[in-house]
């Protein structure tokens, strides 16, 4: 199969997988909610996509044979790339970290070393 067959072939599994199971996003989404629960940390439909593209690379190396791996790693990639954050609600808990942090940790100053002679 060449990279346009390939190509194709994702995006037909794409149309055939949302008349299957439904709105991707819904998916996503609710496979992160389960996660979250289930792991009791947030998990992101980002997340979730990472996740599954880990899981076929992992398939992948087993079986390098089988064009199913590539072609799902493939949409999974785009959905990765289409729940990429550009501000993922955990940027906001570490900017609060830091915020206390700066707020109540004690005012430094550098001290030098002694110089030597």
């Amino acid at each position: 199969m060449d990279h346009k067959e390939t190509l194709r072939m994702s995006a037909s599994i794409l149309n055939d997988r949302a008349r299957e199971y439904g709105d991707p996003v819904k998916c996503f989404s609710d496979a992160a909610s389960i996660a979250t629960i289930m792991l009791r940390r947030p998990i992101t439909p980002y997340d979730i996509a990472k996740i599954m593209e880990a899981l076929k690379l992992a398939r992948e190396a087993e079986s390098p044979h089988r064009a199913d791996h590539y072609i799902d790693r493939i949409n999974y990639t785009a959905f990765a790339c289409q729940f990429s954050p550009a501000d993922d609600p955990r940027d906001e808990v570490e900017d609060g970290i830091r915020q206390l942090a700066e707020k109540f940790a004690p005012n430094r100053t550098r001290v030098e070393p002694p110089e030597e002679g």
